[in-house]
């Protein structure tokens, strides 16, 4: 959804705005479906569970180094 409310302009009409929600949450269901699905699977899980935390760690950091890249700007800023 925030990828959709980067894309809309100012001249996009309502048809485009309710098809577009609806695909962002049909690709929701299905995108949750799936993982529910394949998650269910005892050899998926068990081999998720072996590796969950280097999983864990490597989604740490990816989040860290963009809290970090939101960060900067902030202290890149000259005082007026």
């Amino acid at each position: 959804m925030a990828a959709l409310s980067v894309g809309m302009g100012s001249s996009s009409d309502e048809l485009f705005l309710v098809a577009a929600v609806l695909t962002c949450m049909l690709v929701g269901f299905l995108v949750n479906g799936m993982y529910s699905l394949l998650f269910s699977i005892n050899g998926v899980m068990n081999v998720y569970q072996k590796v969950a935390h280097w999983v864990e760690r490597v989604v740490a950091g990816i989040f860290a180094l963009a809290g970090l890249g939101l960060l900067r700007p902030a202290f890149s800023r000259n005082p007026a």
